[in-house]
């Protein structure tokens, strides 16, 4: 169906084809919807309108941004003449445009059409129920011209890239009806509670107690190298090993600095922080590089999870973690299984499909606490035994640069959660 817009037209009217008069889901009076914005309009058939055709009055959705020369998709029913999809990404500019999600999130929009834009918190507007942000312009040849500033009604739907959504927000969200996935921010230690309901996740969680002076001891005195992680700070920020040798402590920061102690008092003295994790170190390492695989999991347009692929990160030589800023390179997730664990395509393959079934029953776990997931990857670790160990849950990571993975990966891992987004839009 294709959308004329009427620039001149102040009759807040809405025009249809005769083909309509058949269709018996035409009123005279009905409402018209863009995103969260429901206007009440009057419907006239138009005998000189082509087929499969609707005008609308511009003047009906001021002064909100409605782009005319975009590609909408339209749904008539129960009154109501819907228009879009009208989809909005939370996200830092900074995160959106230096790390080729600008690329990426539109390489299918000729599929998913409708207005697509991007915003921050802060241009949020709850009281005039506006958004301010930028909009995707597919005739666009630069930055400037390809995304374009506008304010604009809530969407349909918002696919959450900020770490976390304000009570307030949240609220207006929920009144509203609007959909919002990756929906809550979960820290680390909110993770292992929900994980170890299950017997059977369990397993798979190394053992993480809360830093304290009793659990510090009680953890040094049964392995030899523990990890201490602060509960909500992202991209290793914080994270420190400490290494029992000869009597002695060792306190590894990911710099490479170390600093040695001779009573459990004094390294406690060293790290005693609030909100911190300890957990036994469950690290695979070739040639002084920590591996780790990183696997996506998201929703499509059938709304169910899919499973997107996986890469393992190798970390530069004697850091004691593998994110994005400590990495070397990264590998194909089979690939690595095959390399560095010597394990034949069929093993690889069998690895492989365990940690998606166990990642998606990971997800569904924190699903049946409330939160809404759509788009999250997993931090998995492989011990020289193939045992699987779970790390943790980035409900929003950090994408992988354009050129350290396949085109085809990159694709896939970029435009799935889009086409989730429109499905959730009732498009």
């Amino acid at each position: 169906m294709k959308v004329v817009w009427l620039p001149k037209d102040t009759n807040n009217h809405v025009y249809v084809s005769h083909d309509f008069i058949s269709n018996g889901s035409i009123k005279k009076k009905m409402e018209l919807q863009f995103g969260n914005l429901l206007q009440k309009v009057t419907v006239e058939i138009d005998e000189e309108l082509p087929i499969k055709t609707i005008a609308i009055s511009e003047n009906i959705l001021k002064p909100y941004t409605i782009p005319t020369n975009l590609p909408y998709e339209v749904i008539i029913d129960k009154g109501k003449i819907k228009v879009g999809p009208v989809i909005g990404i939370m996200v830092s500019y900074s995160r959106f445009f230096n790390h080729f999600e600008s690329i990426g999130r539109i390489m299918d929009y000729k599929h998913i059409k409708g207005l697509l834009f991007i915003f921050r918190p802060r241009g949020i507007d709850l009281d005039k129920n506006t958004i301010s942000g930028y909009y995707y312009n597919p005739s666009g040849k630069t930055k400037k011209t390809r995304w374009i500033e506008g304010t604009f009604p809530f969407p349909d739907v918002i696919y959450n890239r900020w770490k976390r959504i304000s009570d307030e927000l949240n609220s207006y969200l929920t009144k509203h009806e609007i959909s919002v996935f990756n929906s809550h921010y979960l820290n680390k230690w909110q993770q292992y509670e929900i994980f170890s309901e299950s017997d059977k996740l369990k397993s798979f969680l190394p053992e993480t107690r809360k830093l304290t002076k009793s659990s510090l001891s009680e953890m040094i005195g049964k392995y030899d190298e523990i990890y201490v992680k602060p509960t909500s700070r992202a991209n290793g920020d914080g994270i420190k090993v400490i290494e029992k040798k000869e009597n002695r402590y060792v306190l590894i920061e990911n710099n490479s600095n170390s600093q040695y102690f001779n009573t459990i008092n004094a390294l406690y003295q060293a790290i005693k922080r609030k909100n911190y994790i300890i957990q036994p170190s469950v690290a695979f390492k070739s040639e002084n590089r920590n591996l780790d695989f990183r696997v996506l999991l998201q929703k499509d347009g059938s709304k169910k999870w899919s499973y997107s692929g996986i890469q393992c990160r190798v970390s530069i030589e004697n850091s004691i973690i593998t994110n994005f800023k400590n990495k070397d390179y990264v590998m194909p997730g089979l690939e690595a299984l095959r390399t560095f664990y010597h394990l034949s395509s069929n093993q690889a393959k069998e690895i492989e499909k365990d940690m998606a079934q166990l990642c998606k029953s990971l997800a569904e776990a924190i699903e049946a606490k409330g939160v809404h997931l759509g788009d999250v990857a997993f931090d998995i670790i492989v011990d020289s035994k193939l045992r699987l160990w779970v790390l943790e849950i980035q409900i929003r990571y950090g994408v992988f640069d354009k050129g350290d993975v396949s085109s085809e990966f990159f694709h896939k891992f970029m435009v799935t959660p889009l086409y989730y987004a429109k499905a959730l839009a009732g498009f």
